[in-house]
């Protein structure tokens, strides 16, 4: 249990996904917090797991993917920050 609120969560993934974002040429202005990162090719299913455990490491929060509904796209801002505060 984490007392981070849901804003802070996505500045910390949005944090974790900078250099993959800076990789891609894409800024937090120009950033969709919707768009599926992973299909767009940001990073790849290893890098998935590293900003996820890096996340987790930083902010003591694990993804619960079980509680999420079917239809969330976590490879996505809002979707990663979804699993992440899923079990707060």
């Amino acid at each position: 249990m984490s007392d981070l609120s849901i804003e802070e969560i996505k500045t910390h993934v949005i944090n974790a996904l900078a250099p993959f974002l800076k990789r891609a040429d894409i800024t937090s202005d120009t950033l969709d917090h919707d768009e599926d990162l992973y299909q767009k090719r940001i990073f790849d299913s290893l890098e998935l797991v590293e900003i996820y455990a890096e996340i987790e490491q930083i902010c003591h929060l694990a993804p619960a993917f079980d509680k999420l509904p079917d239809d969330t796209v976590f490879t996505s801002v809002n979707g990663m920050t979804l699993a992440l505060n899923a079990d707060q």
